[in-house]
């Protein structure tokens, strides 16, 4: 009778330990289940926070740069606006102009024009680039064909096209039409099909045309001018574009453009 209730508690309690034993196996599981959930929460909140985080960083990169190029833009403008103004002011001061030359007469009003020509061109382009920076989305978009706008500025540079014996080539479907601030695509296109022209050989060709990849459509603007070194072209695709302009073209302007149709 002793052997039988002592078998009868052997079981009772190993069935005991089995029960315990489930009932930590379960309690682990879902220890384990929370302990997985709380993990997976923990990484979304680290890759949440990486991404704010990375955000922030292009952010103030972004204000960085801008900054700089605010600072520059004020920078070039204070200086070469001053060239036309001294001068008409050097002319002024002049005790009697009528005793100059006809020929010192030409050079010193050509100078001038141009002077001016050139700060004119650089008000436009900072008044524009203002305008852009203070409104954050540009209003006036409206759609229009490529071709027609492009062949309306191509005759700003048709005196120095024929000079230079210049091939222009636009090699785009008439029906291709875009949506956007008309101002700002032909600044753009006028700034750097100007630099096309100007740094073109002569009897070359500057062609304008678009190619498509992964469902973009990129439009450019492709002349046949001097093979550029890779410091001067990481310059030019940077917002430190006027050093190339003012090294190679003093008299060029402040070398604005670029810079500006890259902000734009």
């Amino acid at each position: 009778m002793e052997g039988v209730n002592l078998i009868a508690l052997l079981i009772t309690g190993i069935i005991i330990s089995k029960v315990i034993i489930a009932v930590l196996i379960y309690y682990l599981v879902i220890k384990n289940k929370a302990l997985k959930e709380q993990q997976q929460k923990l990484l979304l909140a680290n890759a949440k926070l990486k991404t704010q985080r990375d955000k922030i960083i292009n952010q103030n990169k972004e204000l960085k740069s801008s900054e700089e190029f605010k600072t520059k833009v004020l920078s070039i403008a204070s200086h070469d606006l001053r060239a036309p103004i001294s001068s008409m002011e050097m002319l002024l001061d002049f005790g009697d102009v009528a005793s100059m030359s006809h020929e010192d007469m030409k050079k010193v009003f050509a100078e001038l024009a141009s002077q001016l020509s050139i700060s004119r061109k650089m008000i436009n382009e900072i008044l524009l680039w203002t305008d852009s920076q203070l409104r954050q989305n540009i209003d006036n978009k409206e759609v229009f064909g490529l071709v027609d706008q492009i062949q309306s500025i191509a005759p700003l540079f048709k005196e120095e096209i024929q000079r230079k014996g210049i091939v222009l080539m636009i090699d785009i479907e008439r029906s291709f039409v875009v949506y956007m601030s008309k101002d700002i695509f032909s600044f753009v296109v006028r700034n750097v099909l100007s630099n096309a022209v100007k740094f073109c050989k002569n009897n070359g060709t500057v062609q304008i045309g678009f190619s498509s990849d992964n469902n973009k459509v990129k439009l450019f603007v492709q002349n046949e001018g001097e093979e550029l070194a890779l410091d001067y072209l990481e310059k030019l695709n940077s917002k430190s574009s006027w050093n190339y302009k003012k090294n190679k073209n003093s008299k060029g302007g402040a070398g604005l453009g670029i810079s500006l149709c890259k902000d734009l």
